[in-house]
């Protein structure tokens, strides 16, 4: 499953990422989209969870969650990477 992660701090890394996901589940590809103004700061990013029970739960319980005081928006995403 795919899923989108929004509202990213700034100068987030992948490997916050794979820590964060890791919790709930075996992660796949991260896609990161910059911002076309500054690029070493991303908007937002997709996760890619083989399993989609671990990726339903990682949503849960990642969506509205902190990462470094920003209120992630994780939700499922209908794209693939």
């Amino acid at each position: 499953m795919n899923i989108y992660v929004g509202n990213l701090p700034p100068k987030s890394s992948e490997w916050q990422l794979r820590k964060l996901f890791d919790r709930y589940g075996k992660v796949g590809k991260i896609s990161w989209e910059k911002q076309t103004d500054i690029p070493q700061l991303f908007k937002f990013c997709f996760v890619e969870m083989p399993f989609e029970n671990q990726a339903v739960m990682a949503i849960k319980k990642l969506n509205g969650s902190l990462l470094s005081d920003c209120i992630l928006e994780v939700k499922e995403s209908g794209m693939s990477i």
